[in-house]
């Protein structure tokens, strides 16, 4: 049984809200990537809503939240902001040259995805991430196209 119903859609970076356009605008200045939206090749969202509960989710909370995933990418760079329990959005990118994006598979989970491993976010040792997708086309195509970026940018 899935842990997770993710539904992914895409959309325009523009399309984001005021308050996420700014997290990720001040993202850009702080780590001084200049302007990466006007090259944005392909932008979703994914919903994660938990349909799986621990025990202790149960006890603190947690088991009706809703994840949102925001990803997007252009040819030098992934980028990705997940909400918390709060609706605070944490920021993370990687280089495409510095880390091998996979899909996503586990024969203890069943899950769709894709797996980012190497530098994120200038970390001084490679590190692995998961991101939720859904299983609609536009899921399938971001997969297909985030992966044929990233190895054409480490060419």
């Amino acid at each position: 049984m899935r842990d997770y119903q993710r539904t992914t859609k895409e959309l325009k970076f523009s399309e984001l809200s005021l308050e996420t356009l700014q997290e990720f605008r001040k993202y850009f200045e702080k780590h001084e990537l200049g302007n990466p939206e006007p090259d944005i090749i392909m932008c979703c969202e994914t919903v994660s809503h938990r349909i799986k509960y621990g025990f202790f989710s149960k006890i603190f909370g947690g088991a009706n939240f809703a994840q949102n995933t925001l990803i997007f990418f252009n040819s030098e760079r992934l980028f990705w902001g997940t909400t918390d329990l709060e609706q605070q959005l944490t920021i993370q990118s990687a280089r495409f040259q510095e880390i091998e994006i996979k899909d996503f598979a586990s024969d203890l989970i069943e899950d769709t995805g894709i797996e980012v491993f190497g530098f994120i976010n200038q970390s001084l040792k490679r590190v692995q991430a998961f991101i939720g997708l859904g299983q609609e086309p536009c899921a399938e195509e971001f997969r297909k196209v985030v992966k044929l970026t990233a190895v054409n940018a480490k060419n």
